[in-house]
């Protein structure tokens, strides 16, 4: 009797022996797997911008198996931000212009603190981003295009005031101060800003640029309203 207990021990003992070395290799394939990283980033085939052509997408290939594209975007500089520049827009002479990714690692892998990137075999920026610093953002800017950026105008509008100013012709997304107003304002109202649709007012004197022609209007001092005590 002990014997058979004895041997059921044993048998006992060796499946579970059998069944924990089976999962082993699975289990140490997931931990390697989790550690693989990701330490360069690779991109190729990126159309260098050509004035008068539009961006295009076509060709770009992510040589770097082990990661893959969430976005990507071309960008054009103002001298201060970038500005998404719009697929459907041809590139535009004497402007700086860049191409983003967003890049995300696959299951098993993460990109390295330090990873490095190439565009077209070019070194190109890398910063961090995402939920734990876990995705990777990829620019390669671009040397300006060839030629003189086109202009624009800035004209004014005295908003509740009265009076002129002349408009101001600048170069397209080129940085340039924000003149003083020379009108006449409202009664006693002092100015406060200039006005642009669908932007935030914006103070004499802060550099801005503009891509169109737009018109600033003369923002004024609400009426302050008095209150009289009547006893």
């Amino acid at each position: 009797m002990k014997k058979a207990n004895k041997s059921k021990k044993f048998l006992s003992l060796l499946i579970a022996l059998v069944l924990l070395l089976g999962l082993m290799p699975i289990a140490s394939i997931t931990a390697r797997a989790e550690e693989i990283i990701i330490d360069k980033i690779e991109i190729t085939g990126v159309t260098a911008p050509v004035a008068g052509e539009k961006p295009t997408y076509d060709g770009i290939t992510l040589k770097t198996a082990e990661a893959e594209i969430l976005g990507k975007s071309w960008l054009v500089f103002t001298g201060k931000d970038d500005f998404v520049h719009s697929a459907s827009k041809p590139f535009e002479s004497g402007q700086t212009y860049s191409i983003s990714f967003g890049l995300k690692p696959k299951d098993g892998y993460k990109f390295a603190e330090e990873t490095t990137a190439t565009v077209n075999e070019k070194p190109a920026t890398v910063t961090v981003g995402g939920e734990g610093n876990a995705y990777r953002s990829v620019k390669l800017t671009f040397k300006i295009t060839p030629g003189e950026p086109e202009k624009v105008t800035l004209s004014f509008d005295p908003g509740r005031g009265t009076g002129e100013m002349e408009p101001v012709t600048v170069d397209k997304y080129r940085l340039f101060v924000l003149p003083a107003h020379d009108f006449t304002g409202p009664g006693d109202k002092e100015f406060v800003a200039w006005g642009f649709v669908g932007s935030d007012n914006i103070a004499a004197g802060d550099t801005i640029s503009i891509g169109s022609n737009v018109t600033a209007t003369a923002i004024w001092e609400e009426e302050i309203i008095r209150h009289v005590d009547r006893h």
